[in-house]
């Protein structure tokens, strides 16, 4: 099946036949807090970062992707440099509707009490709180 991609914002509208297992495949590869449906268009709006993992996913099924390209409105985001920016990433990608829950399933298992490490819990902590602060603004 075709998948049409057209720049849109800061992301990409998402065009199709209607087929159940590409709406799943859609859905199970892009989180709901970056991912719209558009009814009248008949379309789906992705955000730029999701973008790559959507093409990927759709190529690995045998599906053709057309107007997708990485020089339209994509910049891949900064590649990763210090050991706490993981749990930043971690939190970007459940979505802040997520982070509360995210956050203490983690430290259930990271924390030194329960056998974790002492620097990736300050790590989880730090980003938990950076979190926060940014749902605030």
């Amino acid at each position: 099946m075709i998948v049409t991609f057209t720049p849109h914002g800061a992301g990409w509208r998402v065009a199709f036949r209607y087929n159940p297992q590409l709406v799943e495949l859609l859905k199970s590869t892009v989180p709901g807090h970056s991912r719209t449906w558009d009814a009248a268009r008949k379309a789906w709006t992705v955000d730029e970062t999701w973008a790559p993992a959507l093409v990927d996913a759709l190529k690995a099924y045998g599906h053709t992707v057309s107007g997708y390209s990485t020089g339209s409105s994509y910049t891949p985001p900064p590649r990763q440099t210090s050991k706490g920016e993981w749990a930043a990433a971690v939190f970007v990608r459940v979505g802040p509707e997520r982070v509360p829950a995210v956050y203490r399933a983690l430290s259930r298992c990271l924390h030194p009490d329960a056998g974790g490490d002492t620097q990736i819990q300050q790590e989880l902590n730090s980003a938990h709180d950076a979190a926060k602060k940014g749902q605030q603004r």
